[in-house]
């Protein structure tokens, strides 16, 4: 192996958050570790952690891009990510950002409790960031969008009713609730929809830390193989999932305008299958 900045010793800095507890970015480090702690008898010891300062999600996507402050970040797969940074290429969520809950207030219940075809859900307002790839698929497909550029912003409005609906991932709703409950004691876990698209996570590593994006490749596709990938997953995730009792719940489509050309949808395992 060639020698590098990361041939001796790997330092990992992964953007901080705007908000934390962050459970996608905390998965996203436990991803890191696996993939570092796989691959540090031929690369050598790691550390990982979190930078200093918080930031909005598009000055996390700048500084990683610049690859100083932070070389890696979790993002949905996109073509327009796949350009500007070095992809990852599994998906380390199996796809279930693509699985769409929706926080509701408490007194609005019965919202989707009759919906089953994306035409019943286009008058309700739904909550999303500006920045999120998911914004635009779900405007893409004509649904009602109010938009904010903080994340701890959007259950505010939801609180104030100004939105029927904030769309969560499956693998972060839970948490979600449990902490902002300290603050809106009024939000519930709607019952009756998931929302599906074909979108997932990935790292990205700055253009400037190719080793670095080797690593983790590498790395990812030993835990697969021996099995701590999916044990790691399932500690994440599977709790959550079968509370929310995603086959009994009415699954309504919506489609990307513009498929991931990279994501590896020939081999299933990689996915997740309710």
């Amino acid at each position: 192996m060639g020698t590098s900045a990361f041939s001796q010793n790997t330092s990992v800095v992964y953007p901080h958050p705007p908000v934390m507890p962050d459970e996608r970015a905390n998965y996203a480090l436990e991803v890191i570790k696996l993939a570092l702690f796989e691959t540090q008898d031929d690369y050598g010891p790691w550390t990982v952690g979190y930078s200093v300062d918080p930031m909005e999600r598009p000055r996390m996507e700048a500084e990683v891009e610049k690859g100083v402050v932070a070389q890696v970040i979790m993002l949905p797969g996109s073509n327009a990510h796949d350009q500007r940074y070095i992809l990852v290429p599994i998906p380390i969520d199996k796809g279930l950002i693509g699985y769409r809950v929706s926080l509701i207030h408490r007194n609005n219940r019965t919202l989707f409790q009759r919906a089953a075809s994306l035409n019943d859900v286009k008058n309700a307002k739904a909550c999303l960031a500006r920045s999120w790839n998911i914004t635009k698929v779900f405007e893409d497909n004509g649904l009602n969008v109010v938009k904010s550029d903080k994340f701890s912003d959007l259950f505010k409005l939801l609180h104030n009713h100004r939105c029927d609906y904030f769309s969560r991932g499956v693998g972060e709703i839970q948490s979600e609730l449990a902490f902002w409950s300290n603050t809106y004691r009024d939000m519930a876990i709607d019952p009756y929809v998931l929302l599906r698209t074909p979108m997932a996570f990935y790292l990205y590593v700055s253009k400037s830390h190719p080793e670095l994006a080797k690593r983790l490749e590498v790395g990812m596709h030993r835990a697969l193989v021996d099995g701590r990938f999916d044990d790691l997953f399932d500690r994440e995730f599977k709790s959550n999932i079968d509370a929310l009792k995603m086959r009994g719940r009415k699954v309504i489509e919506l489609k990307m305008r513009q498929a991931h050309e990279k994501a590896p949808l020939n081999d299933p395992h990689l996915w997740f299958h309710p």
